[in-house]
C-alpha cells in the first residue's frame, strides 16, 4: 500500500484489496499456516481472517468483473440493431437509443445479474 495519500477513496480501497490479495497468495505459496504466516509477518491473525472473509464475500456478492470484447464488424451492426451500447471501462455504462430493444436489454441485465 504505497503512496495512497493522493488517491481517491475507491483507489485506496482497491489498493487495500490488492495488498491483501497479494498477502493471501504469499501465505498460500509459503506452505505456512495462517497463524505462522501472520506471526512471521507481524500481522494480527484476526485482521488477516477479516480481510480474507471480506474479499471472499465481495467476490461472491455479484461484483462485476472486467470484460474485454474485441470489436468486429458485426458488433457495430448489433449495437445499432438493438439500440443498446454497454461499456465496462472503469464504470458500467449502458446507453439506450430511442428505439432500443427491451427484450435484448432484459436478457443483458439477466446475464449480468447471474455473474
Amino acid at each position: 500500500m504505497k503512496n495512497i495519500a493522493n488517491q481517491t477513496a475507491s483507489e485506496k480501497q482497491r489498493a487495500k484489496q490488492d495488498y491483501w490479495k497479494r498477502l493471501f497468495e504469499e501465505q498460500k505459496n509459503s506452505g505456512l499456516t495462517q497463524e505462522l504466516f501472520c506471526l512471521e509477518r507481524q500481522i494480527k491473525k484476526s485482521t488477516f481472517q477479516y480481510w480474507k472473509g471480506r474479499l471472499k464475500k465481495e467476490s461472491q456478492s455479484g461484483y462485476f468483473l472486467p470484460v474485454t470484447i474485441a470489436p468486429d464488424e458485426s458488433s457495430t451492426s448489433l449495437c445499432q440493431a438493438s439500440g443498446i451500447s454497454l461499456s465496462l471501462g472503469g464504470q458500467i455504462t449502458i446507453q439506450l437509443e430511442e428505439q432500443f430493444n427491451s427484450s435484448t436489454l432484459s436478457k443483458l441485465l439477466d446475464f449480468l445479474e447471474a455473474r
